[in-house]
């Protein structure tokens, strides 16, 4: 195992460096508790829009709140919401791929004309309408997310079954009398997966951008909770006099998102090292 896993370092380095990045920004999310220096929603007016200093290594924002510890709540959130709306979002494309990529004919043809409509919106308007018709809230935000990436891995899935299906050992277990959940769960699943596994690694990024896209415009988790983009939100009203409030979490969604999309780059080559030659 350690020589296999030296030789992943070697081969990717770049994206040994991002999985580190990201299981440390995962460490610390996960300690919030004990890592942030002070209660997130602990405020001081007294205190409002102090500069980083000792006591305040981020500053403080306009309720006196420090931000370096809203920051590292708000990482729980971020990775709560990415992890969450790609796995809801990979359910569904699954299956919709996987049945219309096999079933063919009149199936398929539906399927992927419902596919073909959610691509046609961009992804962010398309989160911003399922979370406009569901409400605000963590849970909604989830599955407003997870549903506007499913028609991406949809096609994904499609195209990869499509691929699979006319392979000879597929053809050898409908001759075996192999019905279809039981071809497209045993057979076709397990080897359409290193794609779906590579789009939702690159898909976490993008979702912890839609969740702070969307607390930035009001329409995701509500205040007082910490999340990067509200906190970067009430950082835009202050930009002038404390640029700090949203350079914070600003800076963590640059590492975070930039660290994903090595990583998922990374997973991609390793699970199809053609793709690289």
């Amino acid at each position: 195992m350690s020589k296999e896993i030296k030789k992943i370092f070697r081969q990717h380095t770049a994206g040994a460096v991002a999985f580190c990045v990201v299981l440390a920004i995962v460490v610390v999310a996960l300690l919030a508790p004990y890592v942030a220096p002070r209660d997130p929603y602990e405020y001081d007016v007294q205190r409002r829009f102090e500069p980083p200093s000792e006591d305040y290594l981020a500053g403080t924002d306009n309720m006196g709140r420090c931000v370096l510890s809203r920051v590292i709540w708000g990482a729980r959130i971020s990775l709560q919401v990415g992890l969450v709306a790609v796995l809801i979002g990979a359910f569904l494309g699954l299956i919709m791929g996987l049945v219309a990529g096999y079933s063919g004919s009149t199936t398929e043809a539906v399927i992927m004309r419902i596919v073909d409509v959610g691509l046609s919106f961009p992804f962010i308007l398309l989160a911003i309408l399922i979370t406009a018709f569901f409400g605000g809230g963590l849970s909604n935000v989830m599955i407003a997310v997870g549903i506007a990436r499913a028609p991406r891995m949809a096609r994904i899935a499609h195209a990869a079954t499509r691929q699979v299906r006319e392979t000879e050992y597929i053809e050898a277990s409908r001759a075996m009398g192999a019905n279809r959940i039981r071809i497209m769960s045993r057979h076709i699943l397990p080897n359409i997966m290193a794609p779906v596994i590579v789009r939702a690694t690159l898909d976490i990024a993008i979702a912890i951008l839609a969740e702070s896209s969307l607390s930035f415009l009001g329409m995701g988790i509500t205040p007082p909770t910490p999340t990067w983009g509200g906190i970067i939100a009430v950082g835009r009203e202050h930009l002038r006099r404390a640029s700090w409030i949203a350079s914070a979490p600003g800076i963590a969604i640059f590492i975070t998102v930039l660290s994903m999309n090595i990583l998922g780059d990374g997973v991609r080559d390793y699970l199809d090292p053609k793709v690289g030659t």
